[in-house]
């Protein structure tokens, strides 16, 4: 697809009025998640930064991989 997307939904038409929904199953739509890719990186070295809160975020730089077409250098934890 020439879109990021994450799965797809299907809905049948006409919806049925929001009084009638319920939480569960339900008759008129359904979902499909894509798996996620997986890779795995040489990690290099881990930082911590600390903001003014005195929160400690870890990013983890790794060597470059691609994902879906991106190139990704480190991991940001916390956010």
């Amino acid at each position: 697809m020439p879109f990021a997307t994450d799965g797809i939904v299907l809905k049948q038409l006409p919806y049925t009025l929001g009084q009638y929904w319920q939480v569960g199953i339900n008759n008129w739509s359904v979902a499909w998640k894509y798996p996620r890719p997986h890779k795995v990186a040489q990690v290099k070295t881990i930082k911590f930064n600390i903001g003014r809160t005195g929160k400690i975020n870890p990013v983890i730089v790794v060597l470059p991989e691609e994902i879906d077409g991106k190139q990704i250098r480190q991991l940001v934890w916390g956010h």
